[in-house]
């Protein structure tokens, strides 16, 4: 959940096919990268190697896995008309692994504390996700 919270999204080519999990990461964050494809490379066909890309003028790393079945139930709680939203019940799938990913791939130290970017939040869903890291 944390991962698809911050860098990962789900990819439907067509409304009739199964989703994709597809992680973008900075080439600065190889070890994490390296981490969340060992995760998930299970998904990916076997011979499958990340690929390296260049993207305004900066290097990232990304991988997609295969179109799989599997990937409909995170799919459904956080795309509403292909359009990546916030799920309402938040609180009850964010794990403190979840939670851990999440400031891995949008957080950063802040003075003592830990920044998460929500900036492309609604103010609605920005609301929910101080509501849940308060509890």
């Amino acid at each position: 959940m944390g991962i698809v919270l911050s860098d990962g999204h789900l990819l439907r080519r067509k409304v009739t096919h199964n989703p994709a999990f597809v992680f973008v990461q900075s080439s600065i964050h190889n070890p994490y990268f390296d981490h969340v494809f060992k995760l998930l490379q299970i998904f990916c066909t076997e011979e499958f190697e990340p690929k390296f890309q260049i993207y305004q003028n900066k290097g990232s790393y990304y991988f997609k896995t295969m179109q799989l079945p599997c990937f409909f139930p995170i799919y459904n709680l956080f795309y509403i008309n292909s359009i990546k939203v916030l799920p309402l019940n938040l609180f009850d799938i964010l794990t403190s692994a979840g939670l851990a990913h999440w400031i891995m791939g949008d957080g950063s130290k802040q003075n003592a504390g830990v920044h998460i970017s929500i900036y492309s939040f609604s103010l609605s869903e920005a609301e929910l996700t101080y509501s849940v890291l308060e509890k």
